[in-house]
């Protein structure tokens, strides 16, 4: 991971845990859910594996995971209206690397033929698929530091206003000013707290 750098202001980054409290949270949250969210890997893996683990019993889900917050997760995305995930080409490579890595073909098959990319709503679950100049990821100032996948996330999120992702090093790069007002939203960190901020 590469070293903090001082004009890093967390400040400017806002958390589903701070405004899912305030009175008008849903307002806010369809501020910056309603033109689409960015998902990460590891996010758009927990919606898959859920949903296989709904149907056939099979959990894949991650060590840090359980079927719990793939409910919780779930039930946030319909309560608040999101149905437009935007991810982009290396997400879908590492979402396949990562079904792979399971053993199980049906998982794998269960995965390809209920994901759509064009955003049609036929299938389970549906995403966007976002083209990527791989010239822009090569010259980024993080790719020495973070993997092609986060860097291509990083990329998008200047044209978004919210991202759903586990992952440290895209948090981190959150915190650089080009990123004022984005919304962050962590499984483990927001969703899972839900019920508790919620009472």
């Amino acid at each position: 991971m590469s070293k903090l750098v001082k004009s890093y202001r967390w400040d400017l980054v806002r958390r589903l845990s701070e405004i899912i409290t305030e009175p008008n949270n849903s307002i806010l949250i369809h501020k910056y859910t309603s033109d689409g969210v960015l998902i990460d890997t590891e996010s758009l893996f927990i919606l898959l594996a859920g949903i296989y683990f709904k149907r056939f019993n099979k959990n894949h889900l991650k060590k840090n995971y359980d079927i719990e917050d793939f409910d919780l997760f779930g039930k946030f995305l319909l309560k608040y209206g999101i149905k437009k995930l935007f991810i982009t080409p290396h997400v879908l490579t590492e979402l396949f690397y990562w079904i792979a890595k399971c053993k199980d073909k049906e998982f794998t098959e269960f995965s390809a033929r209920n994901l759509s990319l064009d955003g049609k709503n036929n299938n389970f679950l549906s995403c966007f698929e976002l083209n990527l100049d791989k010239n822009i990821i090569l010259k980024h100032s993080e790719i020495a530091n973070i993997d092609l996948a986060d860097v291509g996330l990083c990329i998008k999120l200047l044209d978004f206003k919210s991202i759903i992702t586990e992952d440290c090093d895209v948090y981190r790069i959150c915190g650089d000013l080009r990123y004022r007002d984005k919304l962050i939203i962590s499984i483990r960190d927001d969703i899972r707290n839900l019920p508790k901020l919620m009472k």
